[in-house]
């Protein structure tokens, strides 16, 4: 098993993707640049 800079052993977390359809509202904070514009449409369009 994998050892961390800190002696701390790595484990896989597996599949951290949320199911955004579980949810009843997603709030999102965006500064109005070109990222942020870019990341909110892809998520209105998921």
């Amino acid at each position: 098993m994998p050892v961390g800079p800190h002696g701390c052993s790595r484990q896989p977390v597996g599949n951290m993707t949320p199911d955004l359809a579980s949810y009843d509202s997603i709030i999102v904070a965006v500064s109005g640049g070109k990222d942020g514009t870019a990341c909110l449409l892809a998520l209105h369009l998921a």
